[in-house]
């Protein structure tokens, strides 16, 4: 298929424009996406964005590259501009295209736009990829690098400076951006990051010292860094910037694709999207990517036969596209039933006409609905039966899926975690081994948050 590339705006939470560029090989919305972040005072046309949305694009998976807030298209002065300002981008950004129907969304971000692609990654439950480039890690460290103890102080007195970037320009840039510097803690809040992550920095970086990657590769759970030897900051050097792509490429083609995005089932995926849109209980699209990841840990371990139980994951909860809104969003414990009880009366209609669409065999799909109709009110009898209802219950216990649900069913995390651990049980021990150890992971987190909250209230008194 022609490329798409296609100038998109989005809105900010006061309606400031965000301008960048989609770009993609397929009109799917269930592709993997990345989003490409560039680095401070340059934009979305940035050489590694442009390179990086070629290189991608051929391994089909889409991107977006987008100005930050004062930078290129977008609304703003460049001299307002501030980490958080840039975070709350990428949080617009992410939240735009998951509710597009993408669900697997990576980020790639270089220097600051490395800065703010961590801090987004460690509260933002739509990322599953992060990918560093020369990161900024401590904006401290950087900033005292190029100026001296006496220009900060003046930077504070006279409200702003001017900054002079790599093409020998000056632009005026408020104090409020070094101040800022002080809301984020990024080697404290890396450590709530646990999607994969590739570092790539090089060891002549005179900007971002290699210290700060390699002290971040430490706080981060699955972090690969990979630093180049010889390479600046900006891999000035061809053979350097060819490496880097390579090694960025190969990472995120390894790690953002899920048994989703294989062709046998994309399909499926496309035509049961607005049926899960349709569904008001909860994020139906987040949902069910869980219950395929669950799917894709367990059935191999188990026995089951993924030919069957990924369509089936995908389709599983269909059937609340039927389901009217006062049986969905209710607190009758009674309606709640009767919903339950619908959306799997409703599936098997929805299931056939999907799958016969795609030349599905009247038996195979028989036999997927069967799997699907025994995921509530049955005692299941088949390993694939047993498998499907482990995956829904582990899905819960997901970061992504655990914190939509926080917000989703208006409880707090505490309240949440106890009720997933008291009504929640397993027909597999994998499933329940895996679900044990993610919700450990959950506790610790909403314990970690507690006290830095605690302990930022104490020092504010």
């Amino acid at each position: 298929m022609e490329k798409i590339n296609k100038k998109i705006v989005i809105k900010d939470n006061l309606g400031r424009k965000i301008v960048g560029i989609f770009s993609t090989t397929s009109n799917c919305s269930n592709l993997p996406m990345i989003v490409l972040c560039h680095g401070f005072t340059s934009s979305k046309n940035s050489r590694t964005s442009i390179q990086l949305e070629k290189e991608l694009n051929k391994k089909n998976i889409a991107t977006f590259r987008f100005d930050f807030f004062g930078h290129g298209e977008s609304d703003g002065k460049f001299e307002n501009i501030t980490i958080s300002k840039a975070v709350d981008n990428i949080f617009c950004v992410i939240n735009h295209w998951h509710e597009l129907g993408f669900i697997d969304i990576g980020l790639f971000g270089s220097s600051f736009g490395g800065i703010a692609s961590i801090i987004a990654s460690s509260y933002n439950p739509f990322v599953k990829l992060l990918v560093l480039k020369a990161p900024v890690s401590d904006y401290y460290e950087v900033t005292n690098i190029r100026k001296s103890v006496h220009d900060i102080k003046n930077w504070n007195t006279n409200g702003f400076t001017m900054h002079l970037n790599s093409l020998g320009d000056e632009k005026k840039l408020n104090y409020s951006f070094y101040s800022d510097f002080k809301n984020h803690d990024v080697y404290c809040l890396a450590k709530n990051i646990d999607v994969p992550t590739l570092i790539v920095h090089g060891d002549r970086d005179k900007t971002v010292p290699v210290s700060q990657s390699k002290k971040l590769a430490g706080f981060i759970k699955d972090c690969q860094l990979n630093i180049i030897a010889g390479a600046d900051h900006k891999f000035s050097e061809s053979d350097d910037f060819i490496n880097m792509i390579k090694v960025v490429t190969k990472y995120i083609g390894k790690h953002i694709s899920s048994t989703i995005h294989d062709e046998k089932f994309k399909k499926i995926w496309n035509l049961a999207t607005p049926y899960l849109k349709k569904g008001l209980k909860k994020d139906f699209l987040l949902h069910t990517q869980g219950v395929v990841r669950a799917v894709e840990l367990i059935a191999p371990k188990e026995g089951g036969d993924l030919d069957l139980l990924i369509p089936a994951a995908i389709l599983h909860d269909v059937g609340w596209a039927g389901v009217p809104k006062e049986y969905q969003i209710t607190k009758s414990k009674q309606k709640q039933t009767e919903g339950l009880k619908m959306h799997i009366e409703l599936a098997p209609k929805i299931i056939k006409k999907i799958l016969e669409q795609l030349n599905y065999r009247e038996s195979k799909i028989s036999q997927i609905i069967d799997i699907v109709q025994s995921h509530k009110f049955c005692v299941p009898t088949k390993i694939n039966q047993k498998i499907l209802i482990d995956a829904d219950h582990t899905s819960d216990s997901f970061k992504e899926q655990f914190e939509s649900d926080v917000v989703s069913y208006k409880t707090a995390a505490p309240e949440l975690h106890q009720f997933r651990m008291t009504e929640s049980d397993f027909y597999t021990k994998t499933a329940r081994e895996l679900f044990l150890s993610q919700m450990k992971v959950r506790r610790e987190e909403f314990i970690e948050i507690f006290h830095q909250k605690h302990c930022s209230f104490n020092h504010t008194i």
